[in-house]
């Protein structure tokens, strides 16, 4: 079965507990978890059962806001909702989220390499990271949050293939 992207669950947001709607999954699917949140600097996150830490970006003094990936190979039966608990921080943090579903992913090994890249300069120009896939039929994904402009005419436009 050739790796495909196949479903995306609906953004959520939530102040401490942010629950995700999962999206439709088979048994061995890849889920991938989007996490992010705004105005704390010393926010915390507890992850659903089962959830790999992929990457994570800590708030600072230049950046308070956080963001964190996980991935789960879904099992034969799972739930309908996955809460994220984020504890700490100021009383108007907030969170969002989504999940991604992708087929065909090797169950063992579902992540083949990733690369972050945490863009705190202004401006609305980001360079992505590069990656150099290392197996055969490898699907990319590029995620990204953008918090400082919040404009209705921002756009993002990928790299060339």
């Amino acid at each position: 079965m050739a790796v495909a992207y196949s479903s995306v669950s609906s953004e959520a947001q939530a102040n401490g507990t942010l629950t995700i709607t999962r999206p439709s999954v088979a048994a061995d699917d890849l889920m991938i978890a989007f996490v992010f949140a705004t105005n704390s600097l010393s926010i915390s996150i507890t992850p659903p059962s089962g959830w790999t830490l992929l990457a994570s970006y800590a708030p600072n003094t230049s950046l308070v806001s956080a963001a964190w990936v996980y991935y789960k190979v879904a099992g034969g039966s799972e739930s309908s909702t996955y809460d994220w608990v984020l504890s700490g921080g100021i009383p108007n943090n907030r969170s969002t989220g989504r999940i991604i579903v992708v087929t065909g992913a090797d169950t063992t090994t579902p992540i083949d390499v990733s690369a972050t890249d945490l863009d705190t300069t202004a401006g609305l120009s980001q360079v992505n990271p590069s990656v150099t896939t290392t197996v055969a039929n490898t699907l990319l994904i590029w995620y990204t949050m953008e918090w400082g402009n919040q404009s209705a005419s921002t756009t993002w436009t990928p790299d060339a293939a």
